[in-house]
């Protein structure tokens, strides 16, 4: 007995009280994960966030309140200006008379001018027998100013057609042709009457003039012979 007093003495029992550090260190180990995770939970949420309030709109993104995606429809070409929208002091226009008949130019450039087009020059062609009016139009004009042109020598003329290739010098060339209701004058083909040939045979008689004088010769007497 005395010697288990002795071993008691010597070594104590240990207490069942744990340590209150190492409990506490151990809890903070525990948290610490936890901590993290929910730091980047957080950081997602907010870059998604920012990502979203970023991005820029889009119609194909859209979503409509039946849940169907709408699509986005093609940017429609830019309309092409009208006759009206287009400056038409800038465009330069020449009229050149291709017939005989005088005073067509003018007239051309009387209408063109009511229409509002003001740099017209006028002049005539280097040929007098166009009987079709033709217009030429530079790559530049717009349609809409080659069919106001175009339906305009339509009211006057009898026949209009886009000529091919460049004017030169203008935007638009408009050599005229024989107007409504002119009728071409025929040209006049001269006649060669034939000369009336004399059909037979002609015999020539010559005649001799002047006169002939005949000297009568003797005849000599014959001598007798004996």
């Amino acid at each position: 007995m005395e010697n288990e007093a002795q071993n008691n003495s010597l070594n104590p029992q240990r207490s069942d009280v744990g340590f209150p550090e190492a409990r506490k260190e151990e809890k903070k180990s525990k948290k610490l994960p936890l901590i993290i995770v929910v730091v980047l939970v957080f950081l997602l949420l907010a870059g998604g966030g920012y990502f979203l309030l970023t991005k820029p709109s889009s119609v194909s993104d859209e979503v409509s309140e039946e849940g169907t995606t709408i699509t986005p429809t093609q940017a429609s070409e830019s309309p092409t200006p009208t006759a009206g929208e287009v400056n038409k002091k800038e465009i330069s226009i020449e009229v050149l008379n291709g017939t005989s008949i005088s005073g067509l130019a003018g007239n051309v450039k009387t209408a063109l001018t009511k229409l509002g087009y003001t740099d017209i020059k006028t002049g005539n062609a280097s040929s007098k027998d166009y009987e079709t009016t033709e217009v030429k139009f530079a790559s530049s004009v717009p349609t809409s100013i080659k069919d106001e042109i175009l339906a305009e020598l339509n009211k006057t003329y009898q026949e209009v057609k886009t000529a091919s290739g460049a004017p030169s010098g203008s935007d638009i060339q408009i050599i005229t042709g024989f107007p409504k209701g002119h009728t071409a004058t025929p040209t006049a083909k001269a006649t060669v009457t034939p000369t009336a040939k004399p059909t037979g045979s002609v015999t020539t008689t010559p005649t001799t003039t002047g006169s002939v004088t005949v000297t009568p010769t003797k005849t000599p007497t014959p001598t007798p012979t004996v």
